[in-house]
């Protein structure tokens, strides 16, 4: 009975085979049939196959090489003894690889990082001459010509020479900061929003040291700004801990200088710091190859013997897409200290 049942089946099968086959719809199912196969075929060797690098195709990339800081020579005396030496630490950094699309959501991810460092009481890098005094009263920290050449550079004029009405020489350390602060969208919402959101003056003040400094940086994209350093282990866990949510902020290694007998021989040894601008062009048209961020000697040997001292720059080499995200860095990075 059950083999009747199949040969029933196999010629029910047989003739609806040949009822189709006599349709004039049949040549039309095969067409598409052959054509789904060759759409099936040709995605299979798209996406599995081919996958990766047409990825690589579509994704336009460019090739960038950046700077990076030398490790400062030793000085020594006639004896043999140490004098400055360079001790490694671990460093708090920023860096500009186009993660956020506004000022809003950049003020954002400093906050977090600002919060964090105020928790572990890290003092934080200022690039600004500006602070808040024990009365809380807004003060500058120089004067004379350096003052003017940082109202210069906050408010974008050639020289200080161009002073205006809007723009004044004489502006207060308080106008100065209210300036940046608006300038830089801290304690705003973005214009889509509007309005304004409680901050206070020395945690605006940090958001507008960091801000300032990266925007030194703005014809350097991906040079990292150092935001502190010397930190704490407990620190540097913590920024790992919300790295997610502060893109761009990284712990790095980097070096501060370290002076035997600092007290009697500070007059002679001098001390380093931050490049300014006429320093840097002073310094290049000497022979040497200083960028924005750069440490030098400012008095003393470390001044005196700066040519000597400074150390070769590395260089790292990194590809970026269409939208200046950082795809890969290639590994070879070369720091060459002076001896």
């Amino acid at each position: 009975m059950f083999r009747d049942f199949l040969i029933d089946l196999l010629e029910f099968i047989i003739y609806k085979i040949k009822e189709l086959a006599t349709s004039r719809l049949f040549p039309v199912s095969v067409v598409f049939l052959i054509m789904f196969g060759m759409l099936v075929s040709r995605l299979f060797q798209l996406q599995i196959i081919e996958g990766e690098e047409a990825q690589a195709k579509y994704t336009q990339t460019t090739r960038k090489t950046v700077s990076l800081a030398s490790t400062r020579g030793n000085i020594y005396d006639r004896n043999g003894k140490l004098l400055a030496k360079n001790r490694l630490v671990y460093a708090v950094t920023v860096t500009d690889e186009g993660d956020y699309s506004n000022g809003y959501q950049k003020n954002l991810m400093l906050m977090t990082l600002v919060n964090i460092l105020n928790k572990h009481d890290e003092k934080m890098i200022s690039d600004i001459p500006i602070i808040i005094n024990s009365h809380g009263d807004f003060e500058y920290t120089v004067e004379g010509n350096s003052l003017l050449r940082f109202l210069r550079d906050m408010y974008g004029l050639p020289t200080t020479k161009d002073f205006t009405e809007e723009k004044p020489a004489d502006t207060t350390a308080e106008e100065a900061f209210l300036y940046m602060k608006d300038r830089y969208g801290v304690g705003q919402y973005p214009p889509s929003v509007g309005g304004e959101y409680e901050i206070s003056d020395e945690d605006a003040l940090k958001i507008i040291n960091v801000r300032y400094a990266m925007n030194l940086n703005r014809y350097q994209k991906y040079v990292s700004t150092v935001v502190a350093q010397d930190i704490r282990t407990e620190t540097m866990q913590d920024i790992l801990e919300h790295s997610t949510q502060m893109l761009g902020v990284d712990v790095e290694e980097n070096y501060i200088r370290e002076y035997t007998d600092s007290e009697c021989f500070s007059h002679i040894i001098g001390y380093t710091g931050k490049a300014s601008a006429e320093e840097i062009e002073n310094l290049n048209a000497a022979g040497g190859s200083y960028e924005n961020g750069d440490v030098i000697g400012k008095t003393g040997i470390e001044s005196f013997n700066e040519m000597d001292l400074q150390g070769e720059k590395g260089e790292r080499i990194m590809y970026v897409d269409n939208e200046g995200h950082i795809q890969s860095i290639e590994s070879g990075v070369f720091v060459k200290q002076k001896d």
